[in-house]
């Protein structure tokens, strides 16, 4: 979905607006940028500075309209982006049935985790892992593209029984080799076994 587009000092011409998704009726010659030409949909959080994950000021809403201050942080109830240049310290921990794209970085920190239920975590940034916390696929078909996962004391990624996680060009690096290494699945009956699909993917 990437395109160009030249953004020139007139009125009802493309532009970027503070997220970097395009707005309409700009005034204002912002040069030359590479843009994701997706709308966003009203619901989305996106982060406006590095911080907290739990405190509102961290983040932008869109409500449909324009990115305003939200009244509390992201529940993983709807689309969220981690901007590039930036860091997001998880400090609870936060369940995703939407998509988590991770363009800067997400600090995993003590035992706060991501727990993905039909979800998506995807990006070109990070996951460190700092203290006990973990990407956890608890239920339904889950994928995780893209991002490094790295710096983990136990096991990164967990997949719990029953559940599906597809592993798509995702580079795990310096994580322990303890507590079942990079990847642990449950093993449960033999009818309720984790499935984890990996594909492109680079352990170090």
């Amino acid at each position: 979905n990437l395109a160009y587009w030249q953004c020139m000092a007139r009125s009802s011409v493309l532009s970027l607006d503070v997220r970097g998704y395009y707005t309409t009726n700009t005034t204002l010659d912002i040069g030359s940028y590479q843009v994701d030409a997706t709308q966003a949909s009203a619901g989305y959080y996106s982060n406006v500075s590095s911080g907290n994950w739990s405190s509102a000021s961290s983040w932008l809403y869109y409500n449909g309209q324009a990115w305003v201050a939200p009244t509390s942080a992201p529940t993983g109830s709807a689309s969220t982006t981690i901007m590039q240049g930036s860091s997001i310290t998880l400090d609870s921990d936060v369940s995703f049935s939407h998509t988590l794209s991770v363009n800067g970085t997400l600090n995993l920190s003590s035992s706060h985790g991501v727990t993905l239920t039909g979800g998506t975590l995807s990006g070109t940034g990070a996951v460190s892992g700092a203290g006990t916390g973990f990407i956890n696929a608890s239920s339904g078909n889950s994928d995780i593209t893209g991002v490094t996962v790295s710096g983990f004391t136990v096991s990164a990624v967990q997949v719990a029984a029953g559940a599906t996680l597809n592993i798509t060009g995702v580079t795990f690096s310096g994580n322990s080799s303890a507590n079942g290494g990079a990847i642990c699945m449950a093993d449960g009956a033999v009818s309720s076994y984790a499935a984890v699909l990996l594909s492109g993917c680079s352990f170090f």
